[in-house]
């Protein structure tokens, strides 16, 4: 199998699992900004904890992908999805064994 070449099954899978993940993970950052908010500490220290874990979010946001959602690019942004932390390599288990060889293949030599 050669670079970026997968099954079609993956590419339709890719695209109807991604809004389920990139809801997934605003549920998490949803829940840890809540425990923040209900955490210790005076409300000014919450409110600016918040506000700089939100700018954060924005800058390195695991949602937002960094490529095109084009057929050629749907290995790179599952790396990406992966390392951000927004997938876990459970998400991959309906994928095709090629797609989940070649995706362990590059993030275990970055």
């Amino acid at each position: 199998m050669q670079n970026n070449e997968f099954t079609e099954n993956d590419r339709k899978l890719f695209r109807t699992r991604l809004a389920k993940w990139q809801e997934a993970y605003y549920t998490r950052l949803v829940r840890e900004y809540t425990e923040l908010l209900n955490g210790d500490g005076t409300p000014g220290e919450k409110i600016y904890e918040l506000e700089q874990r939100v700018q954060n979010e924005r800058k390195h946001s695991g949602v937002r992908l960094p490529f095109r959602m084009s057929r050629s690019m749907v290995i790179r942004n599952l790396c990406f999805l992966l390392r951000n932390p927004v997938t876990r390599a459970d998400d991959l288990k309906d994928f095709s064994d090629e797609l989940k060889e070649q995706i362990q293949f590059i993030t275990e030599t970055e």
